[in-house]
């Protein structure tokens, strides 16, 4: 298993207790640490799990972002199938069981998770029906709190694309499939996934979330990532404008943590469009 972090120990414990758990062994757990200035490295090397779990930290400083530090993690494993989740999560004991029942199907495999045990404050963010969970347009994919590819699949990919600062998980996914490789996907909760809670995390998240949104429609194209038009754009920010903090909730009907994540999405969003607009010398050639 690989896990991705930064600054993560205050929630890594739980995700390790976790692994112990897991119905399917030998494990191997990997430690790719993107810079962590929270004694991280210590707190591992000094793990009462570290022993079995075959737990193993590596250094992935020198480029700032999970798929750099997934890639490392990806690069220093040595298991059969590659197991990628996040350090704030917690998988459920059947996890890894699961992923490997159904990889010798496919070339890279997913679950759902669920949002109840990791957040008191769950019902301001309910989750879409399970059908639609990991989706866009045109595809499926894998999220990066539940992903298992094979290790030549995932080199014949070249791994992560670096360029993401977010939904990495998803541009490799749909590069995955349209290069031929087969996804299959678990509609099981096997995953316990915590939301962000504070109003700068989840600004932050949704920014990233909004630049990626761009760069995977200008990676993919209009026919998986369709554009908004100015229509579009006017409505979803007289949207946020009239839902903002200020009003009471039963007014706007947007939970204020919602609302700072979905405005970050959409000015992370819009900046990526305008930039991407400047660097076409101010053409637009998407649709309006």
């Amino acid at each position: 298993m690989i896990i991705p972090v930064f600054n993560c120990r205050d929630t890594i414990d739980e995700q390790l207790d976790g692994l112990n758990q897991q119905t399917y062994r030998p494990v191997e757990v990997i430690i790719s640490d993107n810079g962590s200035t929270d004694g991280l490295s210590e707190h591992i090397a000094n793990h009462p799990l570290r022993d079995k779990l075959s737990m193993k930290w590596v250094d992935s400083s020198q480029l700032k972002g999970s798929a750099y530090a997934r890639n490392v993690g990806a690069k220093n494993a040595v298991g059969e199938l590659l197991a990628f989740c996040d350090a704030d999560d917690v998988v459920k004991p059947t996890w890894l069981e699961r992923l490997v029942d159904i990889a010798p199907d496919y070339d890279l495999v997913g679950s759902t998770a669920e949002a109840r045990t990791l957040n008191s404050g769950y019902p301001w963010r309910p989750p879409p029906p399970i059908e639609l969970h990991c989706t866009t347009k045109n595809y499926r994919h894998a999220a990066g709190f539940s992903l298992g590819v094979w290790p030549d699949v995932y080199r014949q990919l070249d791994g992560m694309n670096e360029r993401f600062g977010a939904s990495q998980d998803v541009e490799f996914s749909i590069r995955a499939q349209k290069n031929g490789y087969r996804l299959g996907f678990l509609f099981e909760e096997l995953v316990a996934y915590r939301y962000r809670t504070t109003f700068r995390s989840l600004y932050r998240q949704g920014r990233g979330q909004g630049r990626a949104s761009e760069q995977l429609a200008e990676e993919f194209g209009p026919d998986d990532f369709p554009a908004m038009s100015r229509a579009d754009w006017v409505r979803r920010f007289t949207y946020l404008a009239m839902s903002n903090p200020g009003l009471p909730i039963w007014l706007t009907g947007l939970n204020r943590r919602e609302w700072m994540r979905e405005t970050g999405f959409s000015i992370g969003k819009y900046k990526a469009r305008n930039a991407v607009k400047r660097q076409r010398g101010g053409q637009d050639n998407k649709p309006a």
